[in-house]
């Protein structure tokens, strides 16, 4: 290779090395052409919602859909409405609000599947106008207005007008739901009970379930977000916070807040949850908002407002919602006070690995013929490899034939709640990495979309131990058939994304799955497996198979072991970092070799 050639390969290489930015984010402007406003709300199965205004709108406010980019817009406004806005989305589907003269002055909740003509108009009788708010699984959430919109009402909807609950709580004047994550609901509520102070609230479906989650040191509060047993928000207190709005993390009672606001900030809020991560704002020394992003302290706020650097000049930014995948949507403000929809997607990407990979091959393949330099190349390509695709660390073996049996795991159900069940088995973490995804072969009467995930530690018969984490994720479906002894059940392979959970190296744990219901007549169950093709430890060990039931009961099956597994994240480990820079290095030195 001549002089030349050796140049620009190293430039190549160092130019994609650079682009590599671990456990980062890269900012991604989702501002279309022809607005003047446009702010994201959610996301979900790669599609990103909110709204915009502008002259493409008429001047009107509009629900926007996007599919990670401003080209992907797809504009859902409903044909014969003035106005629109989209708050939520989950598997494929949209939620927000819509106006216009044929129903009068104030909104309709209204729930989309892609496009303007897919909406359904799911506002309740008997009310004036409604909102809906945020989506999981098969549950939609908002509030309905009476009294001409004087009074609201936070309403739980499951695909349809006619299936609207009304969770408004005795003794409080109005209440809104803003969040679900498929089994429980959060919002707030006020009157004169609360001083006229929003309280924030948690509801798991019913309006006699609500729960107060406001502490004694504050005077009012607000949940925005759910998922599992963690709710986000904020509150003020006199004392606790100098009267100054701070972020709040619950565990399902008022007494587990957490405080997330940062040291040196003087407001913060969370918008957002999966499994351990939340999202937001904070305000700091500047007086601008920054995106915020926290693992359940205010020690690990990190601030993204400098990812936007790419982007433009901006002066302030906000987090609103955190997608299954982790990426993050929000807006971004100049210094003009203009709004633009950005979304923050994690890094680093596929598609950076394979370039690096494709560069390194190629040269190997064409320049080198000396077993170290092959070696080398080798070396440095096993390394980057490793780093594009997640691991098993831990998978309990192959379900057994069409023939076999199942265990019951399903949650939510809408006929006998006590009879939620959720199924754990133990495993070793042998992984630095983080915990990623989930996977499981099911038997069920109907495909569903959602998958509850726990991970405990301590259990035993009667005893539940520590929860660690948990959550609600969309949950990936293959079909493998129907299965052989249940007229209308089918076989599949389950798989759901868990975000970034930290596990102790060479720890036991026990992880949780079950189905979220789609339909009160629906039936899954976790299929027996005898080990095939198992991975990790331990496996086969059914004297740590556990049953966890909705009523607190943990029962244990000492006959049967299950289908399923746990995978660690692609973030790389220091090992395969080693691995690439020795490769590398030996490469250098041999293209700077005459």
């Amino acid at each position: 290779m001549n002089r030349n050639g050796r140049k620009s390969l190293v430039t190549a290489v160092a130019i994609v090395l650079s682009s590599i930015s671990w456990a980062q984010y890269q900012a991604v402007l989702l501002h279309p052409s022809g607005f003047s406003f446009s702010e994201a709300y959610s996301g979900g199965a790669g599609q990103q919602v909110g709204h915009g205004i502008g002259p493409a709108t008429g001047g009107n406010e509009h629900a926007l859909l996007w599919a990670g980019s401003a080209g992907s817009l797809v504009d859902l406004n409903p044909s014969g409405f003035s106005y629109s806005s989209a708050n939520g989305a989950f598997a494929g589907n949209q939620v927000g609000a819509a106006g216009g003269p044929a129903i009068g002055n104030l909104p309709h909740a209204m729930l989309w599947s892609g496009t303007a003509a897919s909406r359904v108009d799911l506002h309740p009788s008997g009310y004036d106008g409604s909102e809906a708010r945020g989506i999981r699984g098969s549950q939609q959430v908002g509030n309905a207005l009476l009294s001409a919109g004087v009074v609201s009402h936070a309403m739980v909807w499951t695909g349809s007008a006619a299936s609207a609950v009304d969770l408004h709580p005795a003794g409080y004047d109005s209440s809104y739901a803003l969040a679900t994550d498929g089994l429980h609901q959060v919002g707030y509520a006020y009157g004169t009970s609360t001083g006229s102070f929003e309280h924030a609230i948690l509801w798991s479906g019913t309006a006699g379930s609500a729960v107060d989650l406001t502490p004694s040191t504050m005077f009012t509060t607000q949940a925005s977000a759910v998922d599992g047993i963690t709710q986000g928000g904020y509150g003020v207190g006199t004392v606790a916070t100098n009267n100054e709005i701070h972020a709040l993390l619950w565990n399902g009672t008022a007494g587990s807040v957490v405080d997330l606001n940062p040291a040196g900030s003087t407001e913060s809020t969370v918008n957002g949850i999966l499994g351990g991560t939340q999202v937001g704002y904070s305000v700091g020394g500047s007086g601008n908002l920054h995106a915020t992003l926290w693992k359940g302290t205010a020690a690990s706020a990190v601030d993204l407002h400098g990812s936007l650097g790419s982007l433009g000049a901006f002066e302030g930014s906000y987090a609103m919602g955190i997608s299954p995948d982790g990426s993050i949507v929000g807006a971004a403000t100049d210094v003009s006070g203009n709004t633009f929809a950005v979304m923050w997607a994690p890094v680093p990407e596929p598609s950076t690995l394979v370039a690096l990979g494709l560069i390194l091959g190629s040269y190997a393949r064409k320049r080198f013929r000396a077993n170290k330099p092959k070696l080398l190349a080798f070396a440095s390509l096993s390394a980057i490899a490793s780093l594009g695709s997640a691991q098993t660390v831990w998978y309990n073996g192959d379900a057994e034939g069409p023939g076999a049996d199942g265990y019951e795991a399903l949650r939510g159900t809408a006929e006998f709640v006590t009879d939620d069940y959720t199924e754990f088995e133990d495993f070793t973490w042998n992984s630095s990495s983080t915990a990623k995804s989930v996977t499981s072969t099911f038997i069920a009467t109907s495909s569903f979309t959602s998958l509850v995930w726990e991970v405990r530690t301590g259990m035993a018969t009667h005893v539940a131990g520590n929860l660690i984490a948990s959550g609600t994720a969309q949950a990936t479906l293959d079909d493998l058939g129907v299965w052989g002894q249940g007229a209308g059940w089918h076989r599949y392979s389950v798989t759901a994304n868990i975000g970034s959970l930290v596990l102790n190296n060479g720890s036991t744990y026990w992880l949780g799955l079950a189905a979220v219901t789609p339909s009160s007549n629906f039936d899954a169950a976790i299929m027996e497996t005898k080990g095939a093709n198992s991975i990790g430890s331990p496996v086969n060990n059914s004297n740590n198979l556990y049953r966890y039931e909705a009523t607190g009961a943990v029962e244990q099956n000492p006959s049967i072991n299950l289908s399923m597994g746990i995978s660690a994240s692609a973030v790389p480990e220091p090992c395969s970092v080693v691995a690439i820079g020795c490769g590398l290095v030996g490469l250098l030195r041999r293209i700077r070799k005459p």
